[in-house]
């Protein structure tokens, strides 16, 4: 341990004198783009009222609440959209932990004050829901057709302009327009998480002592940009507390004079760190590093 610590210092004390500033770390991103066709359940938020529906967003139609049953862009029944089934649990507010892939679940609502037409995600005017006719069938192209919602019961009613609804049949399992009562429509829309761009450890350096009871302590804050972060919760940990300890406030308390680390996680995203090298007799920490 005493040669580890060592060694950090001497790599600690090299870049003060090099740049002039206690430690930096700059920022590194390692953060993997799922916004194109796959997202996170997470990030599909259900929708609970009419006002929350707005044009060019997506869509995920589930039939019922809390099910894994979602209106598929495929037809392998005839003229009928697939019930795809989620791999995982969903739950009143998100999709939960599935990964959605928008290619083959994923719907565009366009217009205004309850009354949208549907388009698919993967190909866009070419894949207009419409209905004709007096079966249950629902027709998939260009057609572009307003259908109504309302929002009945904790779900939505999606009414085409002869009255048949979009509904869920769960005994046939599938989705089509129907007079009788069948499943009604939950609907999820995508709102992309806003990640966290920088992480900054505060104050930047203190002196605590291990012996005594007089300035054993420093109170440590983390501040996370962007304010509006989707994720701003964050957990603080020691990687050797015999030598320096930390609670789940940010609290340093002085143990034994050696180096410590402590790293502080952004909770939910297990790749997001900061950390600050703490001497005991003199600490030290870093601007913060994040892994997004």
């Amino acid at each position: 341990m005493k040669n580890i610590g060592k060694k950090l210092f001497n790599l600690l004390v090299t870049v003060i004198m090099g740049i002039g500033i206690f430690f930096s770390i700059g920022h590194q991103d390692n953060f993997i783009d799922t916004h194109g066709a796959t997202s996170l359940g997470s990030e599909w938020i259900r929708v609970t009222s009419v006002a929350g529906l707005t044009s060019g967003d997506k869509y995920v139609f589930m039939g019922g609440t809390n099910s894994t049953n979602v209106m598929g862009i495929t037809r392998t029944s005839g003229n009928v959209q697939d019930r795809i089934t989620l791999s995982s649990a969903t739950n009143t507010t998100n999709l939960g932990s599935n990964v959605i892939d928008d290619q083959s679940i994923g719907w565009v609502l366009t217009g205004s004050n309850g009354v949208f037409t549907i388009s698919s995600v993967k190909d866009g005017t070419s894949g207009y829901l419409e209905y004709t006719g007096s079966s249950n069938a629902i027709n998939y192209g260009t057609t572009a057709m307003n259908w109504t919602f309302t929002y009945v019961s904790n779900l939505f009613v999606v009414t085409a302009p002869n009255a048949r609804i979009l509904q869920y049949n769960s005994s046939d399992p599938r989705f089509a327009t129907y007079t009788s009562s069948q499943v009604k429509i939950s609907l999820y829309k995508y709102t992309a998480s806003i990640p966290v761009s920088s992480v900054t450890v505060t104050p930047e350096t203190e002196t605590i002592y291990s012996g005594g009871t007089a300035n054993r302590t420093v109170q440590l804050s983390a501040s996370v940009e962007p304010s509006n972060a989707t994720n701003k919760n964050v957990t603080w940990s020691s990687d050797a507390t015999s030598v320096a300890t930390v609670n789940t406030s940010g609290l340093v308390t002085a143990v034994a004079a050696e180096h410590k680390q402590v790293t502080k996680w952004l909770k939910y995203q297990p790749n997001c760190q900061s950390w600050f090298e703490a001497f005991v007799e003199k600490v030290f920490w870093t601007h913060p590093t994040y892994f997004a």
